[in-house]
């Protein structure tokens, strides 16, 4: 793309153009130039969120918690699904960064909670609800707090 600041403002424009619209920007190297220039104009900008997800939707283990931009909304990615979901909240708990965001931090997940079945890629409710019931689990130890 030649003009990518004009691509960016244009991307302003349609998020701020539906208010009721909560945005996710993907932060990783690739979307660099994308996220940097809505981060700048997050005073304008009240309905976007932060993906943390350096992995690029490989599936690549999350190992940290990068520190949430100042107003914005996030959420963290990376490897996440139904084996390592308890041990990967544990730590995200612990981390000062996600605790610094204007609300509480979410989790995505999307390769994790799929399945082949008679060779057809589908959503696994199983896996999805074996995810769920171990938030409930830790918010129930008081590690996590749940949304209210």
């Amino acid at each position: 793309i030649d003009d990518l600041e004009t691509c960016v403002q244009l991307l302003k424009k349609a998020i701020q153009s539906v208010p009721g619209i909560e945005w996710i920007i993907q932060k990783n190297e690739e979307t660099k130039p994308i996220w940097e220039g809505l981060v700048k104009s997050s005073d304008e900008i009240k309905n976007i969120s932060i993906l943390f997800d350096d992995s690029v939707g490989r599936g690549v283990k999350i190992t940290s918690f990068s520190e949430p931009f100042s107003g914005i909304p996030c959420g963290y990615a990376g490897g996440i699904g139904p084996d390592n979901i308890e041990d990967i909240l544990e730590q995200m708990s612990k981390s000062k960064g996600p605790h610094q965001s204007i609300r509480e931090p979410w989790i995505d997940m999307e390769s994790s909670l799929r399945t082949i079945k008679d060779e057809d890629d589908i959503f696994s409710l199983q896996r999805a609800t074996k995810c769920v019931e171990i938030v409930q689990k830790l918010a129930t130890n008081g590690i996590l707090k749940l949304p209210e």
